[in-house]
């Protein structure tokens, strides 16, 4: 458009007739409107690039095996697990953070404003408190260790004060409460270790494969059925796996690229 009125003006200018100060008044007066429409255009260029920046969000990540601590200015801590993602932004309603990808803690101060987490589908407005945060594939678990939570998908906004388990994203959220084993168990990654209570051997090891590189297989279907107990490095398997050998008849095979359980031969 300022191209256009450039051009326009320029035409008058020429064809203006003899009166040299009118085709000058005429030619400035349409330089000026175009310069303003060029002006124009360039605020409106730059009110874009600010409102980019504005919606820009800031991200952290972690690899396999791998933690970090986030300062969330004006809110709090922000701690990811292995393997994991957030991003946030702060506008005038407060912090929103999402939860990419994995597992993260939150230990929101005292006075902090309202920050607003969300997963893939669901999700929720958080109070000062703490709390732990987990991708279980599209749906997000919430623990509430203390603080209180008012989650998305109820119309009512109430609020969920005592220490819970939500699971969020399938419409109404399932609500549990939470054992002194749970909290246990929810923390024990912050001090960078994995807690099993009477866990079966399949999910204990999908759990401990989230922080290896080098996997654990289990080759021999007949250890399916075990189950399995302890408090263990989550960054070094080898307590787990000796206790397996010591306490569970189970054989370890290592390689450099992945680690075996079979049955141990009678």
């Amino acid at each position: 458009m300022a191209f256009a009125r450039v051009a326009d003006a320029a035409r008058k200018a020429t064809f203006a007739g003899q009166d040299g100060r009118a085709a000058t008044h005429e030619f400035q007066v349409s330089r000026r409107a175009a310069v303003a429409a060029g002006l124009g255009v360039l605020a409106l260029g730059g009110g874009a690039l600010v409102a980019g920046k504005v919606s820009a969000r800031d991200r952290a990540a972690t690899p396999v095996g791998g933690t970090q601590r986030i300062v969330l200015p004006r809110a709090g801590d922000l701690i990811l697990n292995t393997d994991s993602a957030a991003s946030w932004r702060r506008n005038r309603q407060g912090l929103s953070l999402w939860l990419e990808r994995g597992e993260a803690a939150l230990d929101l101060t005292d006075g902090a404003g309202p920050v607003h987490l969300r997963g893939k589908r669901g999700g929720a407005r958080l109070g000062p408190g703490r709390y732990n945060a987990r991708l279980r594939e599209d749906l997000l678990d919430l623990t509430i260790l203390r603080g209180q939570a008012v989650v998305d998908e109820t119309g009512g906004g109430e609020a969920i004060q005592k220490p819970s388990a939500l699971l969020l994203g399938s419409g109404e959220p399932l609500v549990r409460g939470l054992s002194d084993q749970d909290i246990a168990e929810t923390l024990a990654w912050r001090d960078g270790a994995i807690l099993f209570v009477d866990e079966p051997l399949p999910a204990a090891v999908v759990e401990y494969n989230r922080h290896l590189v080098r996997k654990i297989i289990i080759a021999d279907p007949r250890l399916k059925d075990l189950h399995v107990g302890g408090r263990f490095d989550a960054d070094d398997p080898r307590g787990f796996l000796r206790a397996l050998e010591t306490a569970m008849d189970v054989q370890v095979s290592m390689s450099d690229r992945e680690i075996l359980l079979y049955r141990k031969r009678a």
